[in-house]
């Protein structure tokens, strides 16, 4: 049991009926002659349940809003509330998968159960099957949603039908199975007798959770930049092992996150998770939670405070709040009176400008999804001395200005955009809820020449690693712990409706996750692509772009309200132009061979 912190509560709060705040990815399999079925899905999750604390926690909450809710066991957790099946009626095409995507994304959770649904999708073109994952962002965050999918995830055929290290074993059926599967599990509530195997049926192995899972810490920063602690910060250009880095900066600078501790006492849901002592508490019954909510509130007005103090010194790199005459000085005057002798870099102005992705937003969601070929979009890097990350962004850059060029909408100032960033320690890997920040950087949407926008975008992202690296952006929580619960869930939606209408902080954020770069199973079923999907608010804009790198590939998947974005495949066409525009005859000749180039990890 563990008390959500202010940050993952404002994931709850900001939705509305009109904006969800889940995550998901789309998963495109091979069938394997059939052995994706909703049958082996349900083994499968059942199996592998206690391997990440967000699929078999609920939120509970407080009476009347007064505090912050809870994390807790549901003891009467069903896989009926969370694993559905779709067909679709010929031809199966990616549209008609979009379509039906979209429609189970616009949909919030239900909070009675753990925040999370999984929708397998037949009938596919080419004897194909999809598989639609959300959870909360409440529960997870970059990091810890690569390691649930990890959780699921073979590096073999039948990888899940193995124990780690064991035989194939017989698969059974039952006649609960095939009938409603209505079946129950719960939680591991106890640690493991000593004499048990270190393995449980249909756990995935090691290389896989280490393949999809972002990195931490690695090495330093492209300019040698180190922490002011002495430590390297994260490696953003990791062309040593010849996968694309996060983009966001998943690998991010090995920092603490913010924390919280909770009325009575602080438990870890990764005691949870590896079956620990504290796995099996529920929260505190009605007075505990009063009693806690009365303490919380006594002292709000010093927690607030010191969320004010620390977010000062940020206030140069927070949107819209930058702007504010006197706000660089300010900033300054807060670092030097917390004793930061280290200065910061400057930042690029932050206003973002006005687009149709910004404004109020409606209830229904359209997307798209489609790829780039990561050993094209790594030519261009060497071709251009740049990070793979680098020509990400460009490519997202000249998207965005090609699509606001048709609409005769393209500003004459930069577009804003924030970039998710992980802060995750290594002791947090299994807690659920979020560790991340932000960074908050210009693209040139405004530079027509495609290699001059190549290299401004490069310079724009460097100047905000080179920030970030030096002082680790922790405003997000700080302003989140800001307000009291009570006000707190009163005032989110409006301040968010209102931020997009009359001065929207940023246009769009754009994220990136890191992944293997080999073929991966689920149920026997070969990965094909996978394809994230992320949130859209009145804030942060009407459209998100997220992508994943899987197996020699960059996926992307884009959502959009159709009330801002009412065209959201035209930007996978205005993406594949992108790439082929920066693919000049300099790189076609010296690298679209793969000479001296490592294009694929392995």
């Amino acid at each position: 049991m563990r008390q959500l912190t202010a940050l993952d509560a404002q994931f709850l709060r900001v939705e509305t009926a009109t904006t969800t705040a889940h995550v998901a990815g789309l998963a495109i399999l091979d069938s394997a002659d059939g052995t994706v079925t909703k049958d082996a899905l349900a083994d499968l999750l059942l199996a592998r349940l206690h391997l990440s604390p967000a699929l078999h926690l609920r939120v509970a909450e407080v009476p009347f809003g007064l505090d912050h809710p809870y994390w807790v066991s549901d003891p009467h957790f069903d896989i009926g509330n969370h694993l559905f099946e779709t067909a679709l009626p010929l031809p199966g095409d990616d549209q008609q998968l979009a379509d039906a995507v979209a429609d189970i994304h616009s949909r919030r959770l239900d909070r009675a159960h753990p925040l999370w649904e999984m929708h397998l999708i037949t009938g596919l073109a080419g004897g194909r099957v999809a598989v639609y994952t959300k959870v909360h962002h409440a529960a997870i965050d970059g990091v810890s949603g690569a390691e649930t999918l990890a959780a699921l995830l073979d590096l073999t055929p039948d990888g899940h039908l193995r124990r780690r290290g064991g035989a194939a074993a017989t698969p059974t059926r039952s006649a609960a199975r095939t009938s409603s599967l209505r079946r129950t599990a719960s939680p591991p509530t106890a640690p493991p007798p000593a004499n048990l195997p270190p393995a449980t049926d249909g756990a995935p192995s090691a290389p896989v959770v280490a393949a999809i899972q972002p990195p931490v810490v690695t090495a330093g920063l492209q300019g040698a930049v180190d922490l002011p602690n002495g430590q390297p910060v994260a490696c953003l250009d990791p062309t040593a092992s010849g996968a694309p880095g996060p983009l966001t900066a998943e690998a991010a600078p090995h920092v603490p996150a913010t924390t919280e501790s909770t009325p009575g006492g602080q438990h870890d849901l990764a005691d949870k998770a590896r079956g620990g002592s504290s796995g099996g508490r529920q929260a505190p019954g009605l007075f505990g939670m009063l009693a806690g909510a009365a303490v919380r509130t006594m002292t709000h007005p010093f927690t607030a405070m010191r969320s004010v103090v620390r977010a000062a010194g940020d206030l140069d790199a927070i949107p819209v709040i930058a702007n504010v005459p006197g706000a660089k000085r300010i900033a300054e005057a807060a670092r030097v009176v917390a004793g930061e002798r280290r200065d910061r870099p400057g930042m690029p102005p932050l206003t973002a400008p006005r687009t149709p992705f910004n404004g109020p937003i409606t209830a229904q969601r359209h997307l798209s999804f489609g790829s780039l070929s990561l050993k094209d979009v790594k030519n261009v890097a060497k071709a251009h001395g740049i990070s793979v990350n680098d020509v990400i962004m460009t490519l997202c850059t000249s998207a965005l200005r090609s699509w606001l060029s048709e609409h005769d909408a393209l500003p004459e100032a930069p577009l804003v955009v924030a970039v998710p960033v992980a802060v995750r320690t290594g002791s947090a890997k299994e807690v659920v809820g979020n560790q991340i920040s932000a960074m908050v950087t210009p693209l040139p949407t405004n530079v027509a020449d495609p290699k001059e926008r190549l290299r401004a975008v490069g310079a724009a992202m460097a100047q905000a690693k080179r920030r970030f690296a030096l002082a680790p952006a922790t405003w997000p929580s700080e302003l989140c712990s800001v307000l009291p619960a009570p006000l707190a869930t009163l005032a989110t939606p409006a301040v968010f409706r209102l931020a997009g209408v009359a001065f929207p902080p940023i246009n769009l954020i754009i994220s990136n996750v890191p992944g293997p770069q080999f073929p991966l199973y689920l149920c026997g079923g070969r990965l094909l692509s996978y394809y994230p999907l992320s949130v859209v608010t009145d804030m942060s804009g009407g459209l998100s772009i997220t992508c994943f790198s899987y197996d020699g590939m960059i996926d992307f998947g884009l959502v959009a309200c159709p009330e801002r974005v009412d065209d959201v495949w035209s930007l996978i066409g205005h993406l594949r132009a992108a790439l082929d525009e920066v693919l000049d005859e300099r790189v076609g000749d010296e690298f679209r061979d793969g000479v001296g180039v490592d294009l694929v990890a392995g």
